[in-house]
């Protein structure tokens, strides 16, 4: 896991062209510098991913935050953001 301290990632995602799940996943790779496929982490043992790309894929704008390992994710509308805690 990467010590990289302070690290925001924030993008806007077309979520009809882009999963949330697959997002996050990239999101995080990006942070900590590896292959997506090379992540220490299994985002299903932390939140189901269908059912978070089920509900942001709606036309509501929702909100939806939860910790995932080391980082904070939140997902805002089509803004996706990614912190360490």
């Amino acid at each position: 896991m990467s010590s990289v301290s302070n690290v925001v990632i924030r993008h806007r995602f077309d979520w009809s062209n882009t999963s949330p799940s697959s997002a996050i996943i990239a999101a995080i790779a990006a942070i900590e510098n590896v292959n997506p496929m090379h992540l220490d982490l299994v985002l299903y043992r932390h939140i189901d991913p269908t059912a978070l790309d089920t509900l942001v894929a709606t036309d509501e704008r929702i909100a939806v935050s939860f910790s995932l390992d080391d980082y904070l994710i939140s997902i805002e509308g089509s803004d996706l953001t990614v912190r360490n805690r």
